[in-house]
């Protein structure tokens, strides 16, 4: 058989629906603070030295481990953020909406990888029924014209804007939590920047 490029009917391109991606960690469920727990650490001495800018990881290289050793528990007792349903319901607003989650460095920790992977596949289908999910530390894959990525990671978002797609740098979830961010603000920051 002969290759040709396809494309679509004309009136199928009057409008093109988003493709929203937004992240597992840190956007709609709290891996932080289950890492703090199995530390057994308080929250409120880690978590300003993350706002800060210091990985949880850099501060306590043992993390990686303890998480290995939990395998798929630590990543199925997430808990869901209370505005993880209202964002995906605004974003369903603009088209079609996946979890976009990195489990890791195959290449450094494939066991811890692979447990994260798997947890988090679980954790979305009980949280999140439905909702497609892509599995993948290479973000950057899935830019394109009309996708916006909505991530914690600002080089996630960088890389993102670089091959092509749009991004919104969600900030940490404490700022959120503690009302130094407002969801609705963030919400509409977000429909701006899809709506640009």
């Amino acid at each position: 058989m002969e290759a040709k490029t396809l494309y679509p009917a004309r009136e199928e391109t009057k409008f093109i629906p988003y493709r929203v991606f937004i992240d597992l960690d840190g956007v709609v469920a709290n891996w932080e603070r289950s890492a703090i727990k199995l530390l057994g650490f308080k929250e409120e001495l880690v978590v300003p030295e993350i706002v800060k800018g210091k990985k949880l990881e850099e501060l306590f290289p043992q993390i990686n481990q303890l998480i290995e050793d939990e395998g798929i528990d630590f990543w199925l007792g997430l808990e869901p953020f209370y505005w993880t349903q209202k964002l995906f319901e605004e974003m369903k607003r603009y088209g079609k909406v996946a979890i976009l989650s990195s489990g890791g460095n195959i290449h450094r920790n494939p066991k811890r990888v692979a447990n994260a992977n798997c947890g988090k596949s679980y954790w979305v289908n009980k949280h999140l029924p439905e909702t497609p999910l892509i599995l993948t530390r290479e973000k950057h894959l899935c830019a394109q014209r009309n996708s916006i990525l909505i991530d914690d990671n600002y080089e996630k978002v960088r890389d993102f804007v670089k091959y092509g797609g749009a991004a919104f740098h969600w900030p940490h979830w404490s700022l959120i939590e503690s009302g130094k961010k407002d969801l609705t603000t963030l919400l509409f920051q977000i429909h701006q920047t899809i709506n640009f």
